[in-house]
């Protein structure tokens, strides 16, 4: 076992994940202190219209892929051409231009619709913030094209320097009182849009042979991508659509309280989401999911929800105190879900990477509809703690289909 681990961690693929994890870890961390901070600068009424502003930003930003960045991301995993991964750089960076552009007259349009449901306030908010909120569609394309390219050091460099650029921001509201939650939500979407202007540039992308690559990866949408969008649209939008439902059945305190112990529990799947970026191309070309992987994966989410748990408690006793004990419990069924969900990580690489994104799509439209449905069945009863059980009743299913999946294939080779 020793011998194993010592293996594992000493080959390209531990660095990797190891940066990229660092930079994840980072990333949280900054998310964490930078909420207890607007929390307590802002106010629970503020924070909390800046908290569910932000939710419907990133559930909006969802929809703007349409598969294009999964097939982009397949076709540079199965590249080993320089000049041809430049094209490819070039003509994703095109791509993911044009849908922001969508993302910007999609989120004018139903921010008024918004102001409706929510308040006029929020509509606002939204409709201002459209013009640099398209950013948010950045991150998933950032993850996705680095990803498939190798490029982890560049994922890992993303992660951290839009998260300093935040801070940096942050700091100037303070500084001159301009701390608003529209401000605060124009500075978050700013971070992300001038990391990835660096990085963009970084790629040394050729936009040569534009329709060429297009027609390129139209074809490998159709028979890959849209699969996988499908799946995902469905699945990651009903497990993003807990906090607008706690947001309108129960309150904006609820949903800092369910987004506090989010941000604890986040960390148990960033090293397996990690491991999974760094080995997506090793898996994309290999017949089976190598069992040092699947016992390094397992050893760190035992220690992780340890981990987590302790950490939890101490923060909230001796640092956020009364105010904050409920988020405790809500802490350990939260943290149970994301090690679900870290479990299945190097199946859904694996999955991913050889192409089965119809077969992706039938387990993410399976967890979707039992998270989506648990929400609202749940949360109108039991708030927060319905929205975490619904999570880990989804996520088991998940795993429990990934596996099963995994298996057969494999059996059958």
């Amino acid at each position: 076992m020793e011998v194993m681990f010592k293996k594992l961690f000493a080959s390209k693929v531990a660095k990797q994940t190891l940066f990229l994890f660092v930079a994840q870890i980072f990333g949280m961390v900054v998310g964490f202190v930078s909420n207890m901070l607007l929390a307590k600068q802002m106010g629970a009424v503020d924070f909390g219209i800046y908290s569910l502003s932000l939710a419907i930003i990133i559930f909006i930003s969802i929809f703007f892929e349409f598969g294009y960045f999964s097939s982009a991301s397949k076709m540079l995993a199965n590249n080993h051409d320089i000049n041809l991964e430049k094209k490819i750089f070039g003509t994703s960076i095109i791509i993911a231009c044009v849908l922001s552009a969508f993302f910007i007259v999609f989120a004018l349009v139903i921010s008024f619709l918004l102001g409706k449901i929510f308040s006029y306030e929020i509509g606002r908010i939204i409709r201002i913030s459209s013009f640099i909120s398209w950013s948010f569609v950045i991150p998933f394309f950032m993850e996705l094209i680095l990803k498939g390219s190798n490029h982890i050091g560049y994922l890992a460099g993303f992660n951290i320097f839009s998260k300093i650029l935040f801070v940096v921001f942050l700091s100037l509201l303070f500084i001159f009182e301009r701390l608003t939650p529209l401000n605060a939500l124009l500075s978050f979407s700013l971070s992300y849009a001038v990391a990835f202007a660096i990085y963009a540039y970084m790629l040394q992308p050729n936009f040569g042979g534009f329709f060429e690559i297009l027609r390129a990866i139209n074809l490998e949408n159709k028979r890959y991508g849209k699969y996988i969008y499908k799946g995902r649209i469905f699945a990651v939008s009903a497990y993003n659509i807990d906090r607008l439902l706690i947001g309108y059945f129960i309150g904006s305190k609820d949903v800092g309280f369910y987004g506090l112990a989010n941000s604890m529990a986040t960390p148990i799947i960033s090293m397996s989401a990690a491991m999974g970026s760094s080995v997506f191309k090793t898996l994309t070309n290999s017949s089976k999911i190598p069992f040092t992987i699947l016992k390094a994966n397992l050893a760190w989410v035992l220690l992780s929800f340890f981990l987590t748990n302790t950490l939890g408690y101490l923060i909230i006793n001796f640092y956020l105190k009364e105010e904050y004990d409920d988020v405790l419990f809500l802490l350990l069924l939260t943290s149970v879900g994301y090690c679900v969900k870290a479990l299945y990580q190097p199946y859904n690489a694996w999955i991913v990477g050889q192409g089965y994104g119809k077969e992706d799509q039938k387990m993410s439209y399976g967890m979707a509809a039992i998270n989506l449905s648990g929400n609202i069945i749940f949360v109108p009863m039991l708030g927060v703690i319905g929205a975490a059980l619904s999570s880990i009743l989804a996520s088991f299913y998940y795993l429990y289909a990934s596996v099963y999946f995994v298996k057969r294939e494999i059996e059958e080779r």
